[in-house]
This record gives structure tokens, sequence and C-alpha cells, in this order.
């Protein structure tokens, strides 16, 4: 079941209003960029070949190579790479979740001293964001595309309000079961990085979604804490 490959640890960010400060300072003062849609071709007539297919990737045209997928990572919001930040309330943030995880690994598979890194984001979603799709972070991040991650972690530090049955909370699929989880605050969400999901909307909230998230990448494991 999907529900088993979602890992919930208690997760505490001291001075959590400071890193929100921080963060939605930041994409008020600086130019953000929006990220280059990913694109795919895939031989086959556009007529046969599905839809969608896992990795948030969508069909549109046909080509002479074959069909043209691509990535709805232009979507409203604001992916901000956590690097750029050098206070030490976020910095601790992003340290803190890697940390707990490895731990919980080691703890958990025997797995221990793994050469370990992180690639680490926070992610805003306004009210206004009128799309959200299925996605993965099997990719380790831009610069090493070809590293599979083995965990990908979110922690939310704002909660949409105003939310009504499934509205702001955290969806994942699997073939042809989903499930939607209901989102708790001071708690970090560890999950396989190829599970498909995505943030469902609030269009109704007040405030905007705000997530702290990473792809955890251990060079030689050979297990999973995680049901596969």
């Amino acid at each position: 079941m999907i529900k088993d490959k979602v890992i919930e640890v208690p997760f505490d960010v001291p001075n959590k209003e400071k890193v929100i400060h921080e963060v939605s300072k930041s994409y008020v003062l600086l130019k953000y960029n929006k990220p280059k849609p990913r694109t795919l071709v895939i031989p086959g007539n556009i007529d046969e070949l599905p839809d969608e297919i896992e990795g948030g990737l969508y069909k549109t045209t046909q080509t002479h190579e074959g069909t043209l997928y691509y990535s709805r990572d232009e979507a409203p919001g604001y992916q901000i790479e956590s690097n750029i930040f050098v206070d030490p309330d976020t910095q601790h943030l992003f340290t803190s979740a890697y940390n707990k995880i490895v731990e919980y690994h080691e703890n958990v598979t025997g797995d221990f001293k793994l050469p370990g890194y992180q690639h680490s984001w926070f992610y805003i979603s306004l009210p206004s964001n009128d799309e959200s799709a299925y996605h993965e972070h099997i990719r380790f991040n831009e610069t090493f595309p070809h590293d599979s991650t083995p965990y990908t972690w979110v922690y939310y530090l704002q909660l949409p309000d105003n939310c009504e049955g499934d509205e702001g909370m955290l969806s994942f699929k699997e073939g042809d079961e989903t499930f939607s989880l209901a989102i708790q605050l001071d708690t970090l969400y560890i999950f396989p990085s190829k599970l498909l999901h995505r943030p469902n909307l609030a269009p109704a909230s007040t405030i905007s979604r705000i997530t702290a998230a990473g792809n955890i990448l251990l060079i030689g494991a050979s297990k999973s804490m995680i049901s596969q």
C-alpha cells in the first residue's frame, strides 16, 4: 500500500518564523527565473501512446522522431535552491533534515557511514496556483541527473488554510492506486523518490504553502528503510 511507503517523523525547526521570513523575502527581492520544462521524445505514433507517463511528462505533439512529451515544471510557484541562503536558521533546517534521515536509514538498514549528498530547496505555492501535476525526484539534480535518489523528503513550514475535502493534502500515486495524506506541521515526510506525488491545490487559502524539501543520495546503499 502507498501509505506504507511514507514515513512520518516528528521534526522540530527552531526559529521557524525566521526561516519563513527569509524564504518569503527572497522571492520578493530576487529576480526569479522559471526553470525550463523537461522534454522527452518517445518513438511511436501520438495516437497510440498514453497522455501521461511517469515523472510528470505529458504528450504534446508528433515529431519526425516520435511523440514529444514535456514536463510542467513551469507551473505557478517558486522553487528556490537552499544553497543561496546563508542565515544559520535556514542552514540548520536542511542539515538537520539530512542528519535525521541518514540516522533513520542507518538504524533500519545497518548501512553506516555511507558517503551522502543532499539537493534541497524551498517551494512557495501561491493560492492562485491552479495547476499541480504528479511527479517524481529520481534524478538527484540537474548537475548529476544520472545519479538516482533513494529518498525524497518534504517539510511544511506553512500550511494553506480554508481547505475542504482533500485540498492542501499531499497526494501519492502508484499504478491505479492513489492516496492523499493530511499534512501536519512539525513533521518530516520521507518517501521513495520514484513515488509519484503532488501537493493538492488550495484555491480558497489566504496564505501560501511554503515547503522545504530535498533529495538524499547515499552512495553504496544496499538496502532501503522504506518498503518498495
